[in-house]
């Protein structure tokens, strides 16, 4: 796994946050019940889908994921305005290198072709 990826608990994207936009105590609170809420209706959804729609499964999450970014910029004053500009810039970058719903379980198990054993033989 990259090292440049997002984390993915409330505590580690608000303190990420927190250190990227100089959040006040206040706005960091906010920011961690947006984070929360955004969360729970990921969750929610995952239960509800399962295996299911994958094409619905990435709209939703678009959508939750605008929605806590909408919320998130209407805290912020000018000056982190620009940092918060930067920090999602940096995001899609990083999301246009991964897939954005990984699996649950890490990555496919695969191979090298001819499975295990040297030369495809069994």
């Amino acid at each position: 796994r990259s090292h440049s990826r997002e984390p993915r608990s409330v505590d580690a994207r608000v303190a990420l946050l927190t250190e990227k936009l100089q959040l006040t105590p206040e706005q960091a609170v906010v920011v961690k019940k947006i984070y929360e809420t955004s969360q729970s209706e990921i969750q929610a959804m995952r239960d509800k889908m399962e295996r299911g729609d994958r094409e619905n499964m990435r709209v939703q999450f678009t959508k939750i994921r605008t929605d806590e970014d909408n919320s998130i910029q209407k805290l912020l004053t000018i000056e982190q305005m620009e940092a918060w500009k930067t920090y999602l810039k940096e995001r899609q970058e990083r999301q246009s290198e991964q897939p954005l719903m990984p699996s649950e379980d890490g990555p496919r198990r695969g191979g090298p072709p001819g499975g295990m054993n040297p030369g495809g033989r069994y």
